[in-house]
């Protein structure tokens, strides 16, 4: 690259950066603490992107923020500066790096490719890390996609999650699971988000499910949201002391990204709390990852439906074979219709599949489409069920043994148009 190449370079990058940035992060690998793993941490804030040069991205009042026991916002870092700087001597590698000691004695760091919005960030202690995770940037002139402050919105969910293993397929799917487990399934509460200032939303909410009071942290940044909920009140550290879960009571405490859409589309993972079976046996993760799609629709308005071609690439997340490789990833297309749809795809063991699906329309209380597509079939020697938001950049999706047999996998969908 020569000089003047990397100037004009540089010209481009502090027009991509130059200005204000909202950030949020969380926890993705809690760690251990007294025995027990702690729940995830949720950090927002902001900073100011200034000039990029050789050396890194010049910042400014860097604010970092969690909440207390109590739901209110406590400063973790306020008003430092200096220079992101990038990783590596030459213009290609464009990492830059924020490195802030924060007053507990522990160092933040925030690793990001010049240009993207997502990036990494981890916290140490002397030669010990301390926290992993992921952190999210939006400018703060982004306009948070969908929602609007004053408006109700009800969330129409679909979420693949382990315990769906060896369960009966039309139980989950209907929500007659003793545990409350279902595929999908409607929110009864509605959403009402106010927003102050731009693109930026921080609450903490306490609703009564029986004669528990569930504290709930939400955090949008951008097309950013974090949902953090906790149901037992045992903040005694940060937000949680412990990450619970009480399915008798349908209980549960979990961290939750999610992207937002235009259309009303939301997408992300969940961390959860509790322990799992998979195949029959067993496994103790305290914290578990399950796959997540949502779509929030304005309370009286029908979201706008879909018709076309969709390619995708889809995983297996937890399955009771572990060895079955050739399902281990598919891609391929889904021609959507308005009652059918075709889908064309090749497994990982080179195997071709294709099979005419069923596409129904879910819909809300009141009959109206509310904005998830229910794409389901034969497929093979499996029956299969996919959930997709309309205008969403992924699906989940849950494998049984047939019609009426028992789920065997459950996974996720990456759709592009």
């Amino acid at each position: 690259m020569t000089a003047n190449q990397a100037e004009n370079l540089y010209n481009q990058l502090d027009n991509i950066l130059e200005g204000t940035f909202l950030l949020v992060a969380r926890e993705v690998i809690p760690q251990k603490s007294g025995g027990s793993y702690r729940s995830p941490e949720v950090y927002y804030g902001s900073l100011e992107a200034g000039e990029v040069t050789q050396a890194g991205v010049e910042y400014s009042d860097l604010d970092l923020h969690s909440y207390d026991t109590t739901g209110q916002a406590t400063d973790v870092l306020t008003d430092e500066s200096g220079t992101a700087a990038f990783l590596g001597e030459t213009v290609g590698r464009r990492t830059g790096v924020i490195s802030e000691d924060l007053p507990d004695g522990k160092v933040f760091y925030a690793l990001f490719v010049v240009g993207n919005r997502r990036g990494l960030f981890f916290t140490t202690s002397g030669d010990t890390l301390k926290s992993l995770g992921e952190i999210c940037f939006a400018l703060q002139g982004d306009i948070t996609p969908h929602l609007e402050s004053g408006e109700q919105y009800w969330s129409h969910v679909a979420i693949a999650f382990p315990g769906m293993i060896g369960k009966d397929r039309l139980d989950l799917l209907n929500g007659q699971m003793s545990d409350g487990g279902e595929m999908f399934f409607h929110d009864n509460q509605a959403i009402t988000p106010q927003f102050t200032g731009q693109g930026a939303y921080v609450g903490h909410h306490t609703s009564a499910q029986g004669s528990t009071t569930v504290h709930e942290y939400v955090v949008v940044a951008g097309s950013t949201l974090v949902i953090k909920q906790d149901y037992d009140g045992d903040a005694s550290s940060g937000n949680f002391a412990t990450f619970t879960r009480d399915d008798q009571n349908g209980l549960m405490e979990f961290v939750m990204t999610m992207d937002l859409y235009e259309s009303g589309a939301m997408s992300g993972v969940r961390i959860e709390g509790g322990t799992i079976s998979v195949g029959g046996n067993p496994i103790v993760m305290p914290e578990y990852p399950i796959t997540c799609v949502v779509f929030l629709q304005k309370d009286g308005v029908i979201p706008q439906d879909f018709t076309g071609i969709l390619s995708f690439m889809a995983r297996t997340l937890y399955s009771e074979d572990y060895g079955d490789y050739a399902n281990a990833y598919v891609y391929g297309t889904i021609t959507l219709g308005s009652s059918t749809a075709y889908l064309c795809a090749k497994e990982a063991g080179g195997n071709t599949v294709t099979a005419m699906l069923t596409a129904d329309r879910e819909t809300d209380d009141n009959g109206n489409f509310c904005g998830m597509i229910h794409i389901y079939g034969s497929l093979g020697d499996e029956y299969i069920d996919i959930f997709w938001p309309v205008g969403g950049r992924k699906a989940t999706y849950v494998s049984s043994t047939a019609e009426e047999g028992t789920i065997r996998a459950v996974g996720e969908a990456f759709m592009t148009f």
